[in-house]
């Protein structure tokens, strides 16, 4: 009888242990230390063309070093006709030009530096060759398309080498750049 008053004694605790672990996961409770002794934006430089989009990322820490989880920061553009920013980091760009973005949690701050420059403009020599060969036959002429940038934004994304044609025996062969 002592064993089975002790479980039925114990089982309260249990209900009461298991509905306080309920709610405490439920709500928007901050993990972390409560005071942000350091706040850094990373990256804390970026230099990005004109219509692009890029994270950055608020970190929190306490006097120790330790990540403060869900802290709530607030982020704002020191030229919003170059770049402006989301409320969740994203930095959009809509100009040339420079700016300051500067993310403020818990009475500290801290800033990175943006640099937007002109987006690249490809321009090719021609959009598509024509090609022809013959099955087990000599190998075709080699052909190019020249690539060129028509402005100061730099080109990425681009690669060079041998295409190998396994489609049909005739027909055109398209090349696409990687993504």
């Amino acid at each position: 009888m002592t064993t089975r008053r002790h479980v039925r004694s114990g089982l309260p605790f249990l209900v009461a242990l298991a509905t306080v672990l309920f709610f405490a996961c439920t709500t928007d409770t901050l993990i972390g230390p409560k005071d942000v002794a350091v706040l850094v934006i990373e990256p804390d430089s970026v230099v990005m063309p004109v219509g692009d989009t890029i994270l950055l990322e608020g970190i929190a820490t306490d006097s120790r070093g330790v990540k403060y989880i869900g802290a709530k920061i607030t982020w704002s553009s020191s030229n919003p006709s170059v770049v402006t920013i989301t409320s969740d980091g994203h930095l959009i760009s809509a100009a040339i030009g420079n700016a300051t973005v500067t993310a403020t949690a818990e009475g500290k701050s801290a800033s990175a530096q943006v640099t937007v420059t002109p987006a690249a403009t490809i321009a090719t020599s021609t959009d598509s060759l024509a090609f022809g060969a013959t099955r087990n036959g000599p190998a075709p002429a080699s052909q190019q398309i020249i690539v060129t940038n028509g402005s100061a934004g730099v080109l990425t994304g681009l690669a060079t080498g041998p295409t190998v044609y396994t489609g049909p025996d005739t027909g055109w062969l398209y090349v696409t750049s990687p993504s």
